[in-house]
């Protein structure tokens, strides 16, 4: 071999190992870290590099059935990188039940963590892939059993060309709150290249069964739910492919929530497209629906498409070929504020079985519009059409948008108005936008002709009715042979229809594409004139209705009976009455709902009639609660039929007979007759009969008189002082003594009296107890008596008995003896009626007694070294003497009440009185030695020494009990006295004891601590790798260092010549320089390792890819490279003169007004490493091309400000016009490169729509017209 070529080979193995090309990363097995690992496979590929594709491939043995690698939630894998392919279908065996995935990916665990928890991260990532993988959360929360919030299947932030899925490598991915979730963040932004294809999401493998087994399972149920609450969510992104264009690239998703949510961009100048295609969502792999209770199927938000809006060959969004079901679901398809042209065809939205809903389910809305401008549902012909069915809330609902067009559709079954067209005035308030509309106004069944009114220049569809009951198109009739141009005054007709079939609908297209709802029967009520009925229940009527659209009608009653047929129903009842209004014979009728209100002449009394009678014969009498309806007079007539009023209250009369009448302009009616009597009090004494009291009580009583007409009045019982004894017509009760009874109407001042009548008073038996004397008892002795009462007023036999305050009886003679100290009490009852008689309690008391109390105790023991023992707290009544006796000798030791400084033994006090010579004795009270007082360490702590050093400590901070009590010493292993503070520092490692001290003497040990010398950190050099830099990439790394403590975590520090490179353990992405670890431990001990020098590489760099273009003449054009290398920079360079033209980083270069063909060179440089020229070709074609913006924002920042016409080519403008809602004139040009900056007259226009025209020659000679609307924010 030559030398040359010899050192060229050298040079290519070199570069070939440092620069870090692609390579294939094999995972052997199912552990969760080291070598063949998932974890170690990542981190291989991120330290590969990411200027070339990686793949990740499986070779896992199937030992005991498919492989499952298992991650716990505290353990994720590390974040994936750049250029990546992980592909689960090279591991070998069978696919995992009917989809492509070949292993299993689980995140198991139970945790309350709000942190994210996913399989794979990506991180501002491009071009990664993922395919044939099972990822499953078995993850749960405690408390609700359910994926907790934050678990992501696949989590995406930004980045661009990311593949989930593909023919034949789907994935199967169950179980999370998100199953694929592009997080919107202020720092990734918008997802560009998301295509999602070929996956099951939220089933388990066979693609039908909504469960993931019971393998560890979460939380206590047997199964585990293999349903997300979200399948595809992408906060913010563009160029979105959901499913494909054919099955097999469908995916199959069934979500509680929302199963596919994309917001697009939203700003001036964004180019945001969405396809979501051949997807089965709430529908299993066999097309059955999946029988559960679902939200929304698919929800776009916020979508600005730069291309012109109205271009419906290059639409933003296109939705086609998906089928939508579940038993029940909120919404089929939701877009809210979307500025971008639409298409959705050829999707099946409601699930169907038997020719019916689900059972037991329940269909929200169909497809729900909101500020959504333009787009095509259906097509503008067969082949389109999409079935809309059981959708209880609509078909479809928009509000607030412009040009929707609807055509050739199947609806059926769906909410009555199964099309609705909401607050279209108040998003189009021009004159010229009119809400589209048609009417059917004439069927003739036996010539086959329909007529009809739409706007002027429309399009008319004839659909065939569903047999529900409502107005919707099932079946469009005949393509284009049953659509009908509408003639300039707004009507059409049609002939030939083929009634046999059933009844029809139609819809009304305008020129702008805005399609009308459903034709229904309508009418018009502003002309409407309701009659109430009059007298004889009869002259009713509802007149004034126009039929708007509608053939057939009548007017039905409240029983259903039909009671005319005129559009004037009239000479009517009052009530309720129906107007049935149909198209044709068939279900698509309307029944409007009127009442005729009751004007017949009455008189109400329901409120109830008050009658009021007349006091002292006055007129004052009164008739209320009648109340006149439909009346126009009314008056009060009295017995003869004289009118005595006009009021509708009959007031200020006398007593009589009257009647109320009432009229109208035809008849009167009046009521039976209402009496009216008189009111005055009065006494009848004739029957009175007078009581006396007996027994001393006041139980007189005055009975018999009789009251009349008292309604008023007020009744007294008075005693002869003029105090009121009584309120009724009988004194009961009462003392003895003199009473009259007086009846008084005060009000009207009349009333009545009697004369005084007297009761009387018996004597009653009596206990006299003036003579009678105590004798009390002394000593707590029976010795005590009562004598000296007498009893006055008896009637032999007399029972008499004497009773302590225990009820218990004591003697049964007048004198009492042998009495102890107490409360007593007499009874006696003779042969009289009158009750037993009571004396008042008499009290014996208890002279010289002695009381000891001992409630407030208290015995001290004696102390350890000390005499101190004392009883105190005893309370004495009563004695003059007092002696304390120690039992033990019966010698005294004390003469006051509490006992002081003696010694263990036990001990009485006996006391005396000298007046009555009294005595009594306490009990024995026994003294005993105290323990040592109670006392534990409640709070401490230490640290053991460290690093070599005597460097321990010891602090003690809170006991439990009283430490002010205490004295204390430390002692070191026992022996040496270490001081009495309770904090020790700079201890050598031994044990350390605190004895403490209390003031009996008494000493104890509270605490015990054993200082340690911790071990030093170990620092293992013996595995390190080292890398070099490559052209300055920054490829040099120095990896397989490893640190250890026995202590707790170790700190690293990277320095490259003294200044700090880093933090981890391992250290990449370094460039040449010198390199050195310091490691630490908690303690603060420190190694430093030896010196590393990462060195630099020179290498031949590949030649950058650009691909040829072809432009029209004129225009501006990009050159995009095709293989980017990070942390390059890119010269494109002119080859004739060989000048450098442009230079950056991102190898795009912007070129402008390219005339001619042009032959361009580009060269890739990094560090001292460069690449091979590369050559690309710009071919230039005459063309004209118009791009009109449609929204700009003139707000002065800059961006937007104005609103201008780009051509690319050749185009000679003859005008531009722009005009506002009203069609007000607001901006003209001629000249091309004029700008409208949304004023006019110098004057900011409003936030709005404007509508545009623009006309000029193309570069061919020929006329070039365009219209359409802009939108103007700020």
């Amino acid at each position: 071999m030559s030398r040359p070529r010899l050192i060229y080979l050298i040079f290519c193995c070199i570069a070939f190992t440092q620069a870090g090309f692609a390579d294939t990363f094999l995972v052997t097995n199912t552990n969760n870290s080291g070598p063949g690992s998932l974890r170690d496979a990542i981190e291989q590929a991120d330290r590969n590099g990411t200027s070339v594709t990686d793949y990740i491939n499986f070779n896992i043995p199937a030992n005991r059935g498919p492989a499952v690698i298992r991650i716990q939630f505290n353990q994720l894998l590390p974040a994936l990188s750049s250029n990546l392919v992980i592909d689960g279908t090279t591991q070998p065996g069978a696919p995992l039940g009917n989809s492509s995935a070949k292993l299993t990916i689980s995140l198991e665990g139970n945790t309350s963590a709000t942190d994210y928890l996913q399989i794979f991260e990506l991180n501002g990532l491009n071009n990664v892939s993922i395919y044939g993988l099972f990822l499953q959360a078995l993850v749960f929360d405690r408390t609700s059993f359910i994926p907790p919030p934050n678990t992501f299947g696949i989590l995406i932030r930004g980045g661009s060309d990311i593949s989930i899925g593909a023919l034949d490598k789907g994935n199967v991915i169950s179980g999370w709150a998100r199953a694929i979730y592009a997080e919107n963040t202020p720092q990734a932004g918008a997802i560009t290249g998301l295509t999602v294809q070929g996956n099951i999401m939220g089933l388990a493998p066979d693609g039908i069964t909504n469960s993931l087994g019971s393998a560890g399972g979460r939380g206590p149920a047997a199964t585990i739910p293999a349903t997300n609450q979200y399948g595809v969510y992408v906060g913010l992104g563009k160029e979105i492919m959901i499913g494909g264009n054919q099955q097999a690239l469908g995916n199959i998703i069934h979500s509680r929530v929302i199963d596919i949510y994309c917001q697009g961009l939203w700003w001036f100048g964004a180019d945001s497209k969405t396809t979501i295609s051949y997807n089965r969502i709430g529908m299993d792999r066999n097309g059955n629906y999946i029988d559960t209770d679902a939200g929304t199927a698919i929800q776009l938000h916020r979508f600005f498409r730069w291309i012109p809006r109205t271009n419906r060959f290059n639409p933003g969004i296109v939705i086609d070929h998906n089928s939508i079901g579940s038993r029940s679901r909120l919404n089929g398809i939701v877009m809210d504020s979307i500025m971008s042209y639409f298409l959705i065809e050829n999707n099946t939205i409601g699930a169907e079985v038997n020719d019916g809903p689900p059972p037991g389910g329940y269909y929200g809305k169909g497809i729900h519009l909101f500020e959504c401008d333009m787009g095509m549902i259906g097509g503008e012909n067969f082949g389109k059409e999409n079935i809309i069915r059981y959708w209880k809330q609509g078909a479809l609902v928009c509000d607030r948008t412009t040009n929707i067009t609807f055509r050739y559709n199947s609806t059926y079954c769906n909410k009555d108005r199964a099309i609705e067209l909401n607050q279209w005035k108040e998003y189009n308030p021009t004159p010229f936008r009119i809400k589209p509309y048609v009417t059917i106004n004439y069927l003739n069944l036996r010539d086959f002709i329909m007529e009809g009114t739409a706007p002027p220049n429309s399009w008319v569809d004839l659909y065939f009715d569903d047999n529900c009951p409502d107005c919707e198109g099932k079946q469009h009739v005949a393509g284009m042979f049953a659509v009908i141009r509408v003639g300039p005054t707004g009507k059409w007709n049609y002939s030939d229809i083929p009634f046999g079939r059933g009844n029809f609908v139609v819809t009304a297209t305008d020129d702008f594409g805005a399609t009308s709802e459903y034709s229904a029967p309508e009418i018009d009520t502003t002309e409407l004139i309701s009659t109430a009925a009059l007298c004889k229940t009869q002259g009713g009527s509802v007149c004034g209705l126009k039929i708007v659209s509608g053939t057939e009608w009548e007017w039905l009653d409240s029983a259903g009976t039909s009671v005319g047929t005129d559009t004037c129903l009239s000479n009517v009842a009052p009530g309720r009455y129906l107007f049935k209004l149909r198209i044709g014979p068939g279900y698509c009728e309307k029944i409007y709902d009127f009442t005729i209100k009751d004007s017949v002449l009455d008189i109400d009394s329901s409120a109830g009639v008050t009658v009021l009678n007349t006091r002292c014969g006055k007129s004052n009498g009164a008739i209320r609660g009648f109340a006149p309806k439909n009346a126009s007079r009314w008056q009060w007539e009295d017995g003869n039929g004289s009118i005595v009023s006009n009021d509708i209250d009959l007031t200020n009369v006398p007593a009589g007979r009257y009647r109320f009448r009432v009229f109208n302009r035809l008849c009167d009616t009046v009521t039976s007759y209402y009496e009216i009597g008189d009111l005055t009090p009065g006494i009848d004494a004739q029957n009175i009969q007078v009581t006396a009291t007996t027994c001393s009580k006041n139980n007189g009583s005055i009975t018999g008189i009789r009251i009349s007409q008292t309604n008023f009045s007020t009744v007294r019982w008075k005693d002869e002082n003029g105090n009121i004894a009584g309120t009724g017509a009988d004194l009961l009760n009462a003392a003895p003594g003199r009473y009259k009874l007086v009846v008084l109407d005060s009000a009207e001042a009349c009333g009545d009296s009697t004369a005084f009548y007297t009761i009387a008073a018996t004597p009653a038996p009596t206990i006299d107890t003036i003579s009678m004397s105590i004798n009390h008892a002394s000593c707590d002795q029976p010795n005590g008596s009562i004598n000296g009462i007498r009893l006055l007023n008896t009637l032999a036999p007399v029972y008499m008995v004497w009773v302590n305050e225990q009820n218990a009886v004591m003697g049964n003679t007048l004198n009492l003896s042998n009495l102890r100290a107490g409360n007593y009490r007499l009874k006696i009852k003779d042969a009289g009626t009158c009750d037993t008689v009571l004396s008042p309690v008499f009290e014996v008391r208890n002279n010289g007694a002695i009381t000891i109390d001992s409630t407030l105790l208290k015995i001290n023991a004696t102390g350890c070294t000390r005499i101190s023992g004392s009883v105190t707290g005893i309370r004495i009544n009563g004695a003059d003497s007092w002696q304390w006796i120690n039992t033990s000798n019966n010698t005294v030791v004390g003469n006051t009440t509490d006992l002081l400084s003696v010694g263990a033994g036990n001990y009485q006090l006996r006391v005396s009185n000298s007046v009555y010579g009294c005595s009594a004795n306490s009990s024995v009270y026994t003294i005993t030695v105290a323990n040592p007082i109670p006392l534990s360490v409640a709070r401490a702590g230490y640290k053991d020494a460290s690093c070599n050093n005597n460097n321990g400590s010891i602090s003690v901070s809170q006991f439990n009990g009283n430490s002010n009590l205490f004295s204390f010493v430390w002692l070191r292993d026992s022996s040496v006295n270490m001081g009495s503070d309770l904090t020790l520092q700079n201890l050598a490692p031994a044990t350390y004891y605190l004895l403490a001290t209390d003031t009996n003497g008494c000493a104890q040990a509270v605490y015990k601590q054993l200082v340690s010398m911790q071990p030093l950190p170990q620092l293992n050099e013996n595995n390190v790798r080292l890398s070099n830099d490559t052209c300055s990439f920054k490829t040099g790394s120095i990896t397989g260092i490893n640190a250890s403590s026995d202590v707790g975590n170790i700190t690293y520090r990277w320095y490259n010549n003294n200044v700090q490179a880093g933090t981890g353990r391992e250290l990449t992405g370094l460039g040449p320089g010198n390199y050195y670890l310091l490691v630490s431990d908690i303690n603060g001990c420190e190694l430093r390792s030896r010196d590393y020098t990462v060195s630099p590489i020179t290498t031949s760099l590949p030649a950058p890819r650009y691909r040829d273009q072809t432009i029209p003449r004129y225009s501006s054009t990009t050159l995009k490279v095709e293989n980017p290398i990070n942390g390059a920079s890119y010269e494109l360079i002119d080859p004739q003169s060989g000048q450098l033209i442009q230079k950056n980083t991102t190898g795009n270069f912007e070129l402008t007004a390219v005339n001619e063909d042009r032959m361009l060179q580009v060269m890739l440089r990094a560090g001292a490493c460069s690449s091979p020229v590369a050559q690309v070709f710009i071919k230039v074609i005459d063309i004209t091309k118009l791009e009109i913006p449609n929204a700009f924002t003139p707000n002065g920042d800059g961006i937007n400000d104005v609103f201008r016409i780009r051509v690319t080519g050749y185009f000679l403008m003859d005008e531009l016009k722009i005009f506002n809602r009203w069609g007000q004139l607001v901006f003209e040009t001629k000249q091309v490169n004029k700008d409208w900056d949304g004023t006019l007259k110098g004057k900011p226009l409003p936030v709005g729509t404007y509508y545009w025209v623009v006309e000029g020659l193309d570069v061919h000679g020929e006329k070039l017209r365009r219209a359409g609307s802009v939108t103007l924010l700020r």
